[in-house]
């Protein structure tokens, strides 16, 4: 994964009116502008950790689902 999806040009991608988010999810989010980049960044340490830790095995916490070409965190990283 790069950190592509964190430059600037798209934060359009992280505004949470554009997001599939519930209205309370968005209140939280407008009240706290950087939650979103900081979740973003936790669940892209935390499969980049876990693809560490299991790099020698056959299951190594795949992205991607290579037959349905969906990503574990939906359509905000193909965005970016």
């Amino acid at each position: 994964m790069s950190d592509n999806f964190f430059s600037p040009e798209t934060s359009i991608y992280i505004n949470p009116s554009l997001q599939p988010l519930t209205r309370k999810q968005r209140r939280l989010v407008t009240k706290n502008p950087g939650s979103i980049m900081a979740i973003a960044r936790s669940a892209k340490m935390a499969v980049e950790e876990c693809q560490l830790q299991f790099k020698n095995r056959r299951w190594n916490c795949p992205v991607f689902d290579g037959d349905h070409g969906r990503s574990v965190f939906g359509k905000i990283l193909r965005k970016g």
